[in-house]
């Protein structure tokens, strides 16, 4: 029973099986350390989360029955997360099985880490550790845990072995992500698991990420002009697949030009390039970018704009309190201009 009603919550809460297409882009040129990402859903029901310090946090249960991570919250942070709306008896089968509904999609901490989750679609197999020992945490849990306790992308690496990633898997279902994160530094990583092996990609180029494994993504790219091929390269132009989204992005990005003003708009200009729409979406999806998202890791700010209200908002970490009050988030809704 319990089985059934954990399948019933991550496909209701978390996913919907359909097929979710995000975009993420890492800028680090000179003293600029920026990220854009898109959030690619079939609706736009979220929040801006901002995490107090030094709650004590339990994973959530495995379906193997590993022991589970226990951490405390070391550093603050402001994630952007999901709400799925359900109704009174979802909610309370979801309160009895200690499932988090709303787990972040990405998010920035006062260290000046960020991270983001992306789905992503085989081949080949996504597929995490067998049980080993360790303690364990679920995948759509890992973002928030490393984001609590780290504060570079070396000491996320460092945490992340040190645990093992389990995923959910019932009647065909499937829970499978990859991770992008960056640090004020300037250092990036790709994490992802294909089939059974840990495979981290540091510092990639094109720093780019959607919904494939990286190394796909890379081999589709060299077909194009100007990354070894010979193919023309027509920004806007055709599906807006997973693979064309990191075509376009890694082309914008080549002829970025940085300013030291701190004028974000040429980075929402990317960003504008793989942007769903009603009438320009992947075919085989039914989800639109909700809200885009540019965060400055150096001077730990970031601002959105939304599809329900395409205003932009910004935030500073900076001017932000985390000390605990006993509140693990507070609640912005996204479409609040301030």
């Amino acid at each position: 029973m319990k089985k059934i009603v954990f399948a019933f919550l991550m496909i209701a809460l978390l996913f919907s099986g359909q097929a979710f297409c995000c975009t993420g882009i890492f800028i680090n040129r000179g003293q600029q350390k920026l990220i854009g990402r898109t959030m690619d859903w079939p609706t736009g029901d979220g929040y801006v989360s901002i995490n107090e310090r030094s709650h004590h946090k339990r994973a959530d249960s495995l379906q193997d029955k590993s022991p589970r991570l226990e951490w405390v919250a070391k550093y603050g942070s402001v994630t952007f997360n999901m709400e799925v709306k359900l109704g009174w008896f979802a909610n309370l089968l979801a309160l009895m099985s200690g499932i988090k509904t709303d787990p972040p999609s990405c998010g920035l901490n006062e260290k000046g880490l960020w991270g983001g989750g992306f789905w992503i679609h085989p081949p080949p197999a996504v597929i995490y550790p067998q049980k080993d020992g360790r303690v364990s945490v679920n995948d759509y849990q890992l973002l928030e845990y490393l984001l609590d306790t780290s504060a570079t992308v070396e000491e996320a690496i460092r945490h992340l072995q040190a645990v093992r990633v389990s995923g959910f898997k019932t009647g065909g279902f499937e829970v499978d992500l990859h991770w992008f994160l960056a640090d004020a530094s300037g250092d990036s990583v790709i994490i992802e698991f294909p089939d059974g092996k840990l495979r981290i990609h540091r510092n990639p180029a094109p720093p780019v990420i959607t919904n494939s494994f990286y190394e796909h993504s890379r081999e589709y790219l060299a077909g194009f002009e100007g990354f070894g091929g010979v193919k023309p390269i027509r920004i806007g132009k055709g599906e807006m697949s997973r693979e064309n989204r990191f075509l376009f992005a890694s082309s914008m990005l080549e002829g970025y030009i940085g300013d030291r003003n701190g004028d974000l708009d040429p980075i929402f200009a990317i960003m504008k390039t793989v942007t769903q729409t009603d009438t320009g979406h992947m075919q085989t999806s039914q989800s639109v970018t909700q809200w885009t998202t540019v965060y400055d890791l150096k001077n730990r700010t970031l601002s959105w704009t939304s599809r329900g209200t395409p205003a932009r908002r910004s935030l500073s970490l900076e001017k932000t309190d985390f000390t605990y009050t006993g509140k693990k988030t507070k609640k912005i809704p996204f479409d609040e201009v301030f």
